[in-house]
């Protein structure tokens, strides 16, 4: 994740593929996986 002058966060493919790999495949919900990587569970489903 890098973060630009205006403080926008900006994610790699490889995270964001890391992401949808932890939703996919495992059992524990939605909102812990967001938690975990400090993100929005909007942003999981994107």
């Amino acid at each position: 994740m890098k973060v630009d002058v205006a403080g926008r966060r900006t994610f790699s493919p490889q995270w964001k593929m890391n992401i949808v790999n932890q939703a996919a495949i495992s059992f524990r919900s939605v909102s812990l996986i967001a938690r975990e990587n400090s993100i929005n569970t909007n942003q999981v489903f994107r």
